[in-house]
C-alpha cells in the first residue's frame, strides 16, 4: 500500500543557545542556509512527491519600524534593518519559496520571540542568565517593541493550519506587543534580578551593535488579528506579562 504525506511543517533551524546580537548574522549563519537552499531543495522534494501544503516557520520582526501600530502582513519585509539585512533577505528567499511554489497551499507562520520551556527566556536559559548578571542595559528611551507568544501557544496555532486556514503570511504573536522599557524590568523583577541599568544609544550600539540597539529602541510590534480572524485562534497567554509569570514563578 503506497502512502504520502499531504501536509509537511518546515521548523528547521540551526539557532544556538546564546546569540550576540553584534555577531547575529554569523552566528545564524547555519540557520540561513536551512532557511535558503535547504528550504529550496525541500520544496523540489515536496512537489515531487505531492504534498498538499508545506507550514513554514518564519519571523514577525522584521517590519518597517515607522509603520506605527502594531504591523500586519500585508505590509511585508523591511529590508533596510540595521545590521541584519542579510538576515531579512534570507527570510524573503525563505517565504517566497514556501508561497510561489504552484500547487502547494504555502503557509508561512511569523512567530514573535519564543519563551517557555528550553528557550533563552526561560529560568535557565541564556538570556535569563544575562539578566541576572545586568548583561542587558535598556538603551536610549527602551522604545524598541517586542512581540512574544510562548512556544505552546505557538505549537497549537501551527497545528490549527494543518487542517484549516487559507494559504498565506500570518503572524503568531500575543495580543500585547511590549516596548523593552516596559517588559525588561518586568521580566528583571521576575528573575528577582537586580533593575537593568540604562545606557545612551550611542553607548548602547557599541555594545550590542547596529541590530541589538536596533531592538531595543526601533523594532515594531505585529498584529495577530488576521490569524484570528482565519482560524479562531486565540493565545491561552494573551499577554506576556502573564506568560512570564506563569513560567518564571509557577
Amino acid at each position: 500500500m503506497e502512502a504520502r504525506p499531504e501536509v509537511l511543517i518546515h521548523q528547521l533551524t540551526s539557532i544556538p543557545k546564546r546569540i550576540h546580537p553584534r555577531r547575529v548574522v554569523e552566528e545564524l549563519a547555519a540557520t540561513n542556509r536551512l532557511r535558503t537552499e535547504g528550504t529550496l531543495v525541500l520544496m523540489e522534494a515536496v512537489r515531487a512527491i505531492k504534498v498538499r501544503r508545506v507550514i513554514a516557520q518564519s519571523v514577525s520582526f522584521f517590519y518597517n519600524p515607522n509603520g506605527g501600530s502594531a504591523a500586519s502582513e500585508s505590509e511585508g519585509l523591511f529590508r533596510l534593518i540595521p545590521g541584519a539585512s542579510e538576515l531579512v533577505d534570507t527570510i524573503h528567499v525563505h517565504e517566497h519559496a514556501v508561497l510561489g511554489s504552484p500547487h502547494i497551499e504555502g503557509v508561512v507562520l511569523r512567530y514573535g520571540s519564543f519563551y517557555g520551556p528550553g528557550t533563552s527566556f526561560a529560568g535557565d536559559g541564556s538570556f535569563a542568565n544575562d539578566v541576572r548578571w545586568r548583561r542587558v542595559p535598556i538603551i536610549g528611551e527602551g522604545k524598541g517593541r517586542f512581540s512574544f507568544i510562548h512556544v505552546r501557544d505557538a505549537a497549537a496555532a501551527t497545528a490549527m493550519f494543518v487542517g484549516a486556514g487559507e494559504p498565506g503570511i500570518y503572524n503568531v504573536v500575543d495580543n500585547d506587543p511590549a516596548a523593552v522599557a516596559d517588559w525588561l524590568p518586568y521580566y528583571a523583577g521576575l528573575l528577582t534580578a537586580k533593575r537593568p541599568f540604562r545606557v545612551p544609544e550611542l553607548m548602547g550600539r557599541m555594545g550590542a551593535g547596529a541590530y541589538g540597539a536596533y531592538m531595543m529602541t526601533g523594532q515594531r510590534g505585529a498584529s495577530n488579528q488576521k490569524i484570528k480572524d482565519a482560524v479562531g485562534w486565540e493565545p491561552a497567554y494573551a499577554s506576556w506579562r502573564e506568560g512570564f509569570r506563569a513560567e518564571l514563578c509557577g
